[in-house]
């Protein structure tokens, strides 16, 4: 029996799967994220991407949310399915497979952030977000499959011919994080009441560190101001990247125990060309002058 609404299906779509898989071409209605299809064979489900092709020859991206199968009425309404969808500018990366996890940022902190995601990778070292989730170092990832969580220890963009098209993350275990952070601090001996200290055992030379605490916090919180004040300002995707790695690169420069004062003050230069920052810039360089970590030149 014909179909007396295939009038009505205008437009020409395909379903991606995330494992690669992708549907033959379907006639459908496409309005405002609404797309019906009069095909109940096709397995539709939530995360898929519908590519629909345009008459122009460019194609338009969306993302499933929602889906709904109608039985219709015998012999006067077909069957069909409702897909509810989200558009996206760029077309979804294909992650072969992927599986749901947990992403935490800044735990225990007035800024902790939770959501939802859908990871692809090998799920060992290597992991891929789409851009929407916009991961950064040191996230938490929580997935059933780790036996620990897992911290991203390193993000970059793959790039296509229009931009930036997924997030590679490279990830390690949170206790193999852990003892990688713990390296970096020196070993520290108190000698004395009044925070009298002796950087290193076998050194019997004494510094006074009675605000060395107070000095490193501050200069933690101009760092966190400065790498809010990129987050938000109106630069490219690598540029932006590239400015969050450099202040990364400070925090740990400075928690080495001999810090490289002209590392950072490379870092620190390339820092200060960015707009918005010089203020807080002047404040980081204040500080770090007086606890003999920078030099003006």
């Amino acid at each position: 029996m014909s179909n007396p609404f295939e009038i009505f299906l205008t437009s020409v779509v395909a379903i991606h799967k995330p494992d690669g898989s992708c549907s033959p071409t379907l006639k459908a209605s496409v309005e405002n994220n609404r797309i019906e299809i009069h095909d109940n064979a096709i397995a539709v489900d939530e995360g898929d991407l519908v590519v629909r092709d345009l008459p122009n020859g460019k194609r338009e991206y969306y993302k499933v949310c929602k889906v709904e199968y109608k039985d219709g009425i015998a012999r006067h309404i077909p069957q069909c399915v409702v897909l509810y969808c989200i558009r996206r500018k760029e077309k979804m990366p294909s992650f072969g497979s992927h599986s749901l996890v947990t992403i935490i940022r800044a735990r225990g902190t007035p800024d902790e952030k939770t959501w939802e995601a859908q990871m692809g990778g090998d799920r060992a070292r290597t992991a891929l977000f789409y851009l929407d989730d916009r991961v950064k170092t040191g996230d938490e990832i929580h997935c059933e499959l780790f036996d620990e969580p897992k911290i991203i220890s390193k993000v970059d963009p793959v790039m296509i011919l229009s931009g930036p098209s997924h997030w590679e993350a490279e990830m390690v275990p949170q206790s193999e994080w852990n003892r990688r952070r713990g390296a970096t601090l020196p070993n520290i001996m108190v000698t004395g009441q009044g925070a009298r200290v002796n950087i290193g055992s076998l050194d019997h030379s004494h510094q006074d560190f009675r605000h060395a605490d107070d000095d490193n916090a501050a200069v933690l919180r101009v760092l966190e101001e400065i790498q809010a004040t990129i987050h938000h300002q109106n630069l490219s995707p690598a540029a932006s990247k590239d400015a969050s790695l450099d202040v990364d690169q400070l925090k740990i420069e400075l928690q080495r125990s001999k810090p490289d004062k002209s590392k950072i003050g490379a870092l620190i230069e390339g820092l200060n060309c960015l707009v918005g920052v010089a203020d807080k810039i002047a404040k980081l360089t204040a500080l770090l002058q007086s606890i003999g970590l920078f030099h003006k030149p």
